[in-house]
């Protein structure tokens, strides 16, 4: 478990996933084994 998921948790919830900053910043909290819930508007 990396520090990350120690200070903020297992879980982030991501907006605007399908593209742009919001589709990065999800793959990046993946690639750490964070846990996501998405919502695309």
């Amino acid at each position: 478990m990396n520090d990350f998921i120690k200070k903020y948790g297992p879980w982030a919830v991501i907006t605007g996933a399908t593209s742009g900053m919001g589709y990065q910043f999800a793959h990046k909290l993946a690639e750490q084994g964070i846990s996501l819930s998405t919502s695309c508007t």
